[in-house]
Order: structure tokens, then sequence, then C-alpha cells
């Protein structure tokens, strides 16, 4: 080849032209989605009592031009008693910022299941192993196809996520465990890692889940947990992951989280009834959920880890991220098992009903590190976690004596609670409007562009 000669020095002026037209705090790269198409079709999971498909809907990340072009896929799985339906907001947001195919099933929460799959049964997480062991991934691409995509169907043959909710957590990391015990190398590699939302295993109670964990060796486990409660058995998935892997990064809890936060956003009604039942949290504790999911899956992606992130947010034991309205602090902490009253007594009465029955609670773990030594702002995004709201009065130089408007101010922060903004974006309403009627636009834009936004209210006639 041609061979290298040095180069006269570069002028340190073009360096530093160079140096703002780089601005780090600028996402470095956009994934092309504009849309997320979703269908509906039956999914062939074998091995129920009888009927052999379940119901699953589909999320396609497509391209300004209507076409596909996903990294992978995510399995999504509800949690006991739920249905697909709950997720559909959490679904959207993970193909949209992943650009992922997501599909997301229904299974009974029964093992007397009258379809195709038991979300506690072992012989469903084997046929779901079995789905993507399978090379054609048939099933998968039959549903896909039936839900209306039209693409390329190798786009659903190689790397995949499983993650879950709740019990769908500990369905996930079950399917996972099958999944390397009979997988080659190569497949065991299409395999990027298992999310858990609050994760619930049944493992936890007779040990599994120990196993499971040791089968999948070095593949990622995270868990977005919310603090011990009586609807995540108390954090004893959270706090038996973090007992077999010292030392290694899991994921984080929510302060002040809900067992629910990642079902909600899909009907105001339901999520206050959901919050009814669970315990009510900050406001923005689904978009730290959002977050925190789709930075460690683009992470995974790209092969990206916590000491050396791109995408994904990540801090060392014990260490906060803020996220808007709400903070999120790395596992272990001393957060995730903080029991209310309530469940302090609930815990109680439980541990001595299971002690008659041989069973041995599984202790807190709350110190230790995550092999994160601090933060590590990702280069390929822009660091927005949050988005802090104001109200004050803004004085517009019109007139006499000025006119003074209504504002509302929308400050997009970063993991350590400060404002990086690149600049600033004057929204205004229209005629016979209000700004409030533009709150979900304008938080938007400060957190996609990280931009202050001021949306100012102005009356509609001289």
């Amino acid at each position: 080849g041609t061979p290298l000669v040095a180069a006269d020095p570069p002028d340190p002026t073009l360096l530093a032209t160079a140096a703002v037209i780089a601005d780090p705090l600028l996402p470095g790269a956009t994934n092309g989605v504009t849309g997320v198409q979703v269908g509906h079709s039956r999914l062939e999971i074998p091995g129920a009592f009888i009927g052999n498909t379940v119901a699953a809907d589909w999320y396609f990340p497509t391209q300004a031009d209507g076409t596909v072009d996903a990294q992978g896929v995510i399995w999504l799985q509800h949690g006991f008693g739920a249905r697909n339906i709950f997720y559909s907001a959490l679904a959207t947001d993970l193909a949209q910022r992943t650009n992922s195919i997501v599909v997301a099933p229904t299974l009974s929460s029964l093992p007397f299941t009258f379809s195709g799959g038991c979300l506690i049964c072992s012989t469903s997480q084997q046929a779901v192993a079995d789905v993507f062991l399978d090379p054609t991934r048939g099933a998968l691409v039959t549903s896909a196809q039936d839900a209306g995509y039209t693409g390329d169907v190798s786009e659903l043959l190689g790397a995949f996520v499983l993650a879950g909710h709740s019990a769908g957590g500990g369905f996930a990391t079950a399917t996972a465990a099958d999944y390397v015990a009979e997988g080659s190398d190569v497949q065991d590699a299409q395999l990027l890692g298992v999310l858990m939302f609050d994760g619930v295993s049944n493992g936890t109670f007779d040990g599994t889940f120990d196993d499971q964990i040791a089968a999948l060796a070095d593949i990622p486990i995270y868990q977005i947990a919310a603090p011990a409660q009586a609807w995540n058995n108390f954090g004893a998935t959270t706090n038996q992951l973090l007992a077999a892997r010292p030392g290694v990064f899991n994921g984080a809890v929510l302060v002040g989280g809900s067992h629910v936060d990642s079902m909600l956003g899909v009907n105001p009604i339901i999520d206050f009834v959901l919050q009814l039942v669970t315990g009510f949290s900050p406001a923005g504790s689904t978009a730290a959920v959002y977050n925190l999911s789709n930075g460690w899956i683009n992470d995974l992606y790209v092969g990206a880890t916590p000491q050396a992130p791109q995408y994904g947010l990540y801090s060392a034991a014990n260490g906060q991220i803020i996220t808007g309205g709400t903070a999120a602090v790395s596992l272990p902490t001393t957060f995730a098992n903080n029991l209310s009253p309530l469940d302090t007594v609930l815990k109680n009465v439980i541990d001595a009903i299971g002690s008659l029955f041989g069973l041995t609670p599984v202790p807190p773990v709350n110190t230790g590190g995550n092999g994160v030594t601090g933060y590590v702002k990702p280069p390929l995004s822009n660091g927005v976690t949050g988005v802090r709201t104001g109200s004050s009065a803004l004085l517009i130089p019109s007139g006499e004596n000025g006119y003074s408007a209504p504002a509302d101010w929308y400050f997009p922060t970063q993991a350590d609670g400060s404002v990086q903004a690149n600049g600033i974006i004057w929204l205004q309403h229209g005629f016979l409007g209000f700004n409030a009627w533009y709150a979900d636009m304008a938080l938007a834009l400060a957190q996609e562009t990280n931009s202050i936004v001021v949306s100012p209210n102005i009356f509609w006639f001289d």
C-alpha cells in the first residue's frame, strides 16, 4: 500500500472549530426509525394441554421509506395475570429507540392452559427456547408475516434479547438458560442478554434460579427493580441475582418505584388502578424504565459494556442516575431492600409461614461493587436522562409596559442533575390554543435535542 507520510501540524484554529462542530452533547447517531408498525397474529408454542398457538402482538420499527432495518428481536413477556396489551407503550418505545422487532405474546398464567403456552410452566419455557433454537425460526417468521411483516426474514434470524416483567422476567431467564443448555456456540452468541422489569423468578423458592444464572455464564442479566415490596416477593429475585453475580453490573433500582412502572402509559384509568393496588411512584419512573432499558439494549447490540458504554446509563454501586422526576440507583444498594411498614409486617408473616415448610428467605444484598467505578456519559447519547419542568412569568418587551406571559419551561437534565443544553427552543401555541396542549411535544424536544424549551401563553387578540 501507499506509505504513510507525516503531515504538517494541524492549524490550532481549525482544531478549535472542529471541537465546536463535534459537540459531544449532540447525539452521535440516529437509528433512522421514524415510526412503529403494529400487527397481531398467532404464534405457535407447542406443549399446551389443548391448542398450540397464542396471541402475539408485533412491533416493527420502520424507516422513513416504510422499510424495516432492525438490529434484532426482543421477546417481551408480560407478568402474572397480565396480557400483552398492557405493555404496548413499553413495546412501542423499545422498538422505536432500539430499532428492534418486538414480539409480545400472551401466555396463560395458569398451568391448566387451553392455549399454546403457560407463563409458569417449564415446558413452555423450553418451547420458546426451541423457537429460537430452530435455525429457520419458522414459528417466529410465520407469525411476523401473518402480522404484516414484509421485510427480509434474515432480520428475524439473528441477535435477540429476552425480556419480561415480574413473572415474565423469570420466564425470560429460564428460557435463556434452556436456550444456552441446548444451543451451539454460534447460537449462544445470538442471545445478547436478559432484561427483567422488576422480574420475579419461581426459581427463588427451589434454587433453580441459581442454576439458571450459572447456565448463562457471561450473558448479562439486567434487572430494573422496584424497592422490595410484596409484589416482587420482597426483592428476593434481585437479591439472589446480586448474590450469584458479585462485582458485576446487574442493574438498578428506582427510588420510590412501583412494581408496575413498566406497564404504565397505555391507559390513564388502568394506570391509576394499577398504582392504587401496588403503590404510586414518582411521575418520572416509567420514563426512567425506558431510558435505562433502551440504553442497555443498544449497548448489547454493539458489544459495549457498563465500563465502556456507548448508549447506556450506568453508575457505580449505590450511585445515582438522576432521571427527571426520580432517580435510579445502581445495585447493590440499600434502596432495593427498603420495606414499607405494611410490607415489613407482611414479610414477617410470610417468612414465618414459609419456615414451617422449610423455606428460607433470601437475605438482602445491600453492599459490594458492581464493576463500575463511576459514571461515564455515553458518547453516542446526548446524556439527557430526564426533563425538569417549571413555570414562571416571561416579560416580553411589547407595548409601553411590556407583556407578561405565563410560560412553561423544560430543562433537559444530565445524570448528575445538571443542565448542559445545546440551545433554546421557543415553542409557540396556535390561535385559540394554550401551551399546556403542547407539553408532550415540549418534553420530547427537550429530551431528544438537549434543548431548553420555553412555551409561553400569549393572548390571541391584540
